[in-house]
Protein backbone atom coordinates (compact mmCIF):
# COMPACT_ATOMS: atom_id res chain seq x y z
CA UNK A 1 0.00 0.00 0.00
CA UNK A 2 1.09 3.60 -0.58
CA UNK A 3 0.23 6.94 0.95
CA UNK A 4 -0.93 7.79 4.46
CA UNK A 5 -4.60 7.15 3.65
CA UNK A 6 -3.97 3.64 2.30
CA UNK A 7 -3.07 1.86 5.53
CA UNK A 8 -6.11 -0.38 5.63
CA UNK A 9 -7.05 -3.56 7.38
CA UNK A 10 -7.76 -6.08 4.62
CA UNK A 11 -8.89 -9.54 5.65
CA UNK A 12 -7.37 -12.46 3.71
CA UNK A 13 -10.45 -13.04 1.58
CA UNK A 14 -10.04 -14.55 -1.87
CA UNK A 15 -12.66 -13.24 -4.33
CA UNK A 16 -14.70 -15.84 -6.17
CA UNK A 17 -14.74 -14.03 -9.50
CA UNK A 18 -12.09 -14.92 -12.08
CA UNK A 19 -12.68 -11.84 -14.25
CA UNK A 20 -12.93 -8.19 -13.34
CA UNK A 21 -14.03 -4.80 -14.59
CA UNK A 22 -10.61 -3.40 -15.52
CA UNK A 23 -9.08 -0.25 -16.91
CA UNK A 24 -5.46 -0.82 -17.99
CA UNK A 25 -2.89 1.72 -19.22
CA UNK A 26 0.55 1.06 -20.67
CA UNK A 27 1.69 4.67 -20.05
CA UNK A 28 1.86 4.99 -17.15
CA UNK A 29 1.64 1.33 -16.23
CA UNK A 30 -1.57 1.00 -14.22
CA UNK A 31 -4.39 -1.44 -13.59
CA UNK A 32 -7.57 -0.12 -12.02
CA UNK A 33 -10.11 -2.58 -10.62
CA UNK A 34 -13.31 -0.65 -11.21
CA UNK A 35 -15.85 -0.96 -8.39
CA UNK A 36 -19.32 0.35 -9.25
CA UNK A 37 -20.75 3.24 -7.20
CA UNK A 38 -17.30 4.28 -5.93
CA UNK A 39 -16.52 7.31 -8.09
CA UNK A 40 -15.77 5.29 -11.23
CA UNK A 41 -17.09 7.85 -13.70
CA UNK A 42 -15.04 10.61 -12.10
CA UNK A 43 -11.84 8.56 -12.14
CA UNK A 44 -12.34 7.50 -15.76
CA UNK A 45 -13.03 11.10 -16.75
CA UNK A 46 -9.78 12.21 -15.09
CA UNK A 47 -7.80 9.44 -16.78
CA UNK A 48 -9.24 10.35 -20.19
CA UNK A 49 -8.04 13.92 -19.70
CA UNK A 50 -4.59 12.81 -18.53
CA UNK A 51 -1.67 11.87 -20.83
CA UNK A 52 -2.25 8.11 -20.61
CA UNK A 53 -2.21 5.34 -23.20
CA UNK A 54 -5.06 2.88 -22.68
CA UNK A 55 -4.65 -0.83 -23.27
CA UNK A 56 -8.17 -1.45 -21.99
CA UNK A 57 -10.21 1.69 -21.41
CA UNK A 58 -13.46 0.34 -19.98
CA UNK A 59 -13.25 -3.44 -19.98
CA UNK A 60 -15.83 -5.84 -18.55
CA UNK A 61 -15.19 -9.44 -17.48
CA UNK A 62 -11.47 -9.17 -18.18
CA UNK A 63 -9.16 -11.94 -16.86
CA UNK A 64 -6.43 -10.59 -14.58
CA UNK A 65 -2.98 -11.92 -15.42
CA UNK A 66 -0.85 -11.26 -12.32
CA UNK A 67 2.40 -12.07 -14.12
CA UNK A 68 1.66 -9.84 -17.09
CA UNK A 69 0.79 -6.91 -14.83
CA UNK A 70 3.50 -7.50 -12.24
CA UNK A 71 5.22 -4.14 -12.93
CA UNK A 72 1.95 -2.18 -13.14
CA UNK A 73 0.60 0.02 -10.33
CA UNK A 74 -2.68 -1.59 -9.31
CA UNK A 75 -5.39 0.21 -7.38
CA UNK A 76 -9.04 0.06 -6.37
CA UNK A 77 -11.51 2.09 -4.34
CA UNK A 78 -14.04 0.79 -1.79
CA UNK A 79 -17.06 2.29 -0.04
CA UNK A 80 -19.12 1.69 3.08
CA UNK A 81 -21.52 -1.13 2.01
CA UNK A 82 -24.59 0.47 3.61
CA UNK A 83 -23.87 3.77 1.87
CA UNK A 84 -23.02 2.08 -1.45
CA UNK A 85 -26.26 0.11 -1.43
CA UNK A 86 -28.36 3.26 -0.95
CA UNK A 87 -26.43 4.95 -3.78
CA UNK A 88 -27.10 2.01 -6.10
CA UNK A 89 -30.80 1.94 -5.20
CA UNK A 90 -31.24 5.69 -5.70
CA UNK A 91 -29.49 5.63 -9.09
CA UNK A 92 -30.54 2.32 -10.60
CA UNK A 93 -34.05 1.97 -9.15
CA UNK A 94 -35.42 5.33 -8.06
CA UNK A 95 -33.94 7.20 -11.05
CA UNK A 96 -34.28 4.18 -13.38
CA UNK A 97 -30.64 4.53 -14.34
CA UNK A 98 -29.01 2.46 -17.05
CA UNK A 99 -27.26 -0.72 -16.05
CA UNK A 100 -29.94 -2.74 -14.28
CA UNK A 101 -31.76 -4.39 -17.18
CA UNK A 102 -32.67 -7.35 -14.97
CA UNK A 103 -35.63 -5.47 -13.48
CA UNK A 104 -39.08 -5.17 -15.03
CA UNK A 105 -41.02 -1.93 -14.88
CA UNK A 106 -43.36 -3.55 -12.34
CA UNK A 107 -40.42 -4.45 -10.13
CA UNK A 108 -38.95 -0.97 -10.39
CA UNK A 109 -42.27 0.47 -9.26
CA UNK A 110 -42.47 -1.95 -6.33
CA UNK A 111 -38.84 -1.39 -5.37
CA UNK A 112 -39.35 2.30 -4.74
CA UNK A 113 -39.92 0.80 -1.30
CA UNK A 114 -36.34 0.49 -0.05
CA UNK A 115 -37.07 -2.45 2.26
CA UNK A 116 -38.60 -4.49 -0.56
CA UNK A 117 -35.52 -3.90 -2.69
CA UNK A 118 -33.20 -4.97 0.12
CA UNK A 119 -35.21 -8.20 0.41
CA UNK A 120 -34.99 -8.75 -3.36
CA UNK A 121 -31.21 -8.32 -3.50
CA UNK A 122 -30.76 -10.53 -0.43
CA UNK A 123 -31.92 -13.50 -2.54
CA UNK A 124 -29.33 -12.88 -5.30
CA UNK A 125 -25.84 -14.32 -5.61
CA UNK A 126 -23.89 -11.30 -4.42
CA UNK A 127 -20.64 -12.52 -5.98
CA UNK A 128 -22.08 -12.65 -9.51
CA UNK A 129 -25.14 -10.35 -9.60
CA UNK A 130 -25.39 -6.89 -11.13
CA UNK A 131 -22.08 -5.13 -10.45
CA UNK A 132 -23.75 -2.19 -8.72
CA UNK A 133 -24.86 -4.52 -5.91
CA UNK A 134 -22.16 -7.15 -6.13
CA UNK A 135 -19.87 -7.62 -3.13
CA UNK A 136 -16.86 -5.36 -3.52
CA UNK A 137 -14.68 -8.24 -2.36
CA UNK A 138 -15.64 -10.00 -5.61
CA UNK A 139 -14.52 -7.08 -7.76
CA UNK A 140 -10.92 -6.77 -6.54
CA UNK A 141 -7.89 -9.07 -6.69
CA UNK A 142 -6.69 -8.41 -3.13
CA UNK A 143 -3.26 -9.97 -3.35
CA UNK A 144 -2.30 -7.76 -6.30
CA UNK A 145 -3.43 -4.34 -5.03
CA UNK A 146 -0.80 -1.64 -4.44
CA UNK A 147 -3.27 0.98 -3.22
CA UNK A 148 -6.72 0.37 -1.79
CA UNK A 149 -8.48 3.69 -1.29
CA UNK A 150 -11.69 4.69 0.45
CA UNK A 151 -14.51 6.63 -1.14
CA UNK A 152 -15.02 8.47 2.15
CA UNK A 153 -11.82 10.49 1.51
CA UNK A 154 -12.13 10.38 -2.27
CA UNK A 155 -10.19 13.48 -3.27
CA UNK A 156 -7.21 12.71 -1.03
CA UNK A 157 -7.12 9.14 -2.37
CA UNK A 158 -7.24 10.21 -6.01
CA UNK A 159 -4.50 12.77 -5.49
CA UNK A 160 -2.33 10.10 -3.84
CA UNK A 161 -2.94 7.65 -6.69
CA UNK A 162 -2.30 10.18 -9.45
CA UNK A 163 0.84 11.42 -7.70
CA UNK A 164 2.12 7.84 -7.55
CA UNK A 165 1.50 7.56 -11.29
CA UNK A 166 3.16 10.90 -12.07
CA UNK A 167 -0.09 12.39 -13.39
CA UNK A 168 -1.29 15.92 -12.73
CA UNK A 169 -4.79 16.78 -11.53
CA UNK A 170 -6.85 19.98 -11.70
CA UNK A 171 -7.10 22.05 -8.54
CA UNK A 172 -10.78 21.17 -8.31
CA UNK A 173 -11.88 17.63 -9.09
CA UNK A 174 -15.15 16.92 -10.92
CA UNK A 175 -17.59 14.47 -9.35
CA UNK A 176 -19.65 12.81 -12.08
CA UNK A 177 -22.97 11.15 -11.22
CA UNK A 178 -22.99 12.43 -7.63
CA UNK A 179 -25.76 10.93 -5.50
CA UNK A 180 -28.59 13.32 -4.71
CA UNK A 181 -29.95 12.73 -1.22
CA UNK A 182 -32.06 14.65 1.23
CA UNK A 183 -30.81 12.71 4.24
CA UNK A 184 -27.67 10.71 5.19
CA UNK A 185 -27.61 7.01 4.36
CA UNK A 186 -28.40 5.71 7.91
CA UNK A 187 -31.82 7.38 7.69
CA UNK A 188 -32.87 5.01 4.89
CA UNK A 189 -32.51 1.99 7.15
CA UNK A 190 -34.65 0.30 9.75
CA UNK A 191 -32.92 -1.97 12.28
CA UNK A 192 -34.04 -4.94 10.17
CA UNK A 193 -32.67 -3.70 6.85
CA UNK A 194 -29.49 -2.44 8.53
CA UNK A 195 -28.80 -5.89 9.94
CA UNK A 196 -29.75 -7.62 6.69
CA UNK A 197 -27.27 -5.53 4.70
CA UNK A 198 -24.70 -6.27 7.40
CA UNK A 199 -25.26 -9.98 6.86
CA UNK A 200 -25.33 -9.77 3.06
CA UNK A 201 -22.10 -7.81 2.80
CA UNK A 202 -20.26 -9.19 5.82
CA UNK A 203 -17.22 -10.05 3.66
CA UNK A 204 -16.86 -6.42 2.61
CA UNK A 205 -17.50 -5.11 6.12
CA UNK A 206 -14.85 -7.39 7.59
CA UNK A 207 -12.38 -6.95 4.73
CA UNK A 208 -12.51 -3.16 4.70
CA UNK A 209 -13.31 -2.58 8.39
CA UNK A 210 -16.54 -0.65 7.89
CA UNK A 211 -19.26 0.11 10.44
CA UNK A 212 -22.80 1.43 10.24
CA UNK A 213 -22.77 5.11 11.15
CA UNK A 214 -24.35 5.95 14.50
CA UNK A 215 -27.43 8.21 14.38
Amino acid sequence: MTGPTSERHVAPVRPLATTYQLTVCSVPKLVWFRNAKVGTRTILKLLRKAPVEFEIEHGYNVPFDAERYRAYFKFAMVRNPWDRFVSGWKNKVCKRGKGFVELTEEQIDAFQDFGKFVDFVSDLDLDTCNIHFRRQSSLIEFGAIDHLGRFECFEDEIRTIFSELGLDLPDRLPHANRSQRDVPYPDYYTPRTRDLIGHMYHKDIESFDYRFAKP
